[in-house]
């Protein structure tokens, strides 16, 4: 009866060996699988933050450039109307000039500034035409923002 014991004992041993050999093999399968993950896990934690931030950096730049580009909008309509309004009241005391130097035989262009406001206006409604021909550009993408 001994031997049959101590042949169950030798035999459980040998089978929760064998077990226990298993479970520490399955064990470190698993830890070199976590350890590798880990590093996988540690290599995009600084891509991925990396990522993030820059994106957050990016949109802050967008939002403000969009802030600058609705008000820079904003403030090149009311300066065109400005500019038109001026040009044109320019242009009147122009022609009231022109005509009275017309009037006592002298020449419109040896009145002291004519050649420079010739140059103003013209750099002025170039800037307009410029402005008005890309507005409709403007406004199509402030209104998709």
């Amino acid at each position: 009866m001994k031997k049959i014991y101590k042949d169950i004992e030798t035999a459980k041993k040998t089978y929760l060996g064998d077990k226990k050999y298993k479970l520490q093999k399955i064990h470190l399968s698993l830890v070199d699988d976590f350890n590798k993950k880990l590093e996988i896990l540690k290599d995009f934690d600084k891509f991925y933050g990396s990522r993030i931030v820059k994106l957050r950096n990016t949109y802050l730049q967008a939002s403000s450039i969009i802030t600058d580009i609705k008000d820079l909008y904003q403030d090149s309509i009311s300066d065109t109307k400005e500019a038109k309004e001026l040009v044109n009241e320019i242009v009147e005391i122009v022609d009231k000039i022109a005509k009275a130097t017309k009037e006592i035989g002298l020449d419109v262009n040896d009145v002291k500034g004519m050649n420079e406001v010739t140059k103003v206006v013209a750099n002025i409604e170039d800037d307009i035409d410029t402005f008005e021909q890309t507005e409709n550009d403007y406004e199509k993408i402030i209104k998709s923002i």
